[in-house]
């Protein structure tokens, strides 16, 4: 894949995510949150279109569930769950990694 991880469907119409293996020189966190981010686009049904408002709410799907089921507890969970999209330049779906982020702490914000 050309990215860091993709939801998409398959040949059946199954829900499925594709990991990089780039992706595991990551922090556990960056790991969860990005296999989160991926299962966010299922649950919130983003797989027939992508842009930077479903790319946002993907990333808070990610993080409230990530809180609410006590796999991170501290503001160092967010900061390690970003390493994977901190430097990235942003695209036509995503925004820069600068403003995810601030975005991402504004969704976890009421849990720390």
């Amino acid at each position: 894949i050309n990215d860091i991880a993709r939801a998409s469907l398959d040949s059946y119409g199954n829900p499925v995510v594709y990991l990089h293996r780039s992706l595991f020189n990551h922090p556990w966190q960056a790991q969860y949150f990005t296999f989160c981010h991926e299962v966010a686009h299922h649950v919130l049904g983003h797989i027939n279109g992508y842009n930077q408002f479903s790319e946002g709410d993907a990333d808070c799907e990610a993080i409230k569930y990530l809180y609410n089921f006590g796999f991170f507890t501290t503001r160092d969970d967010i900061e390690n769950a970003v390493t994977a999209i901190i430097n990235s330049p942003g695209d036509w779906s995503h925004a820069p990694g600068s403003i995810r982020r601030a975005n991402i702490i504004v969704c976890a914000g009421f849990y720390y």
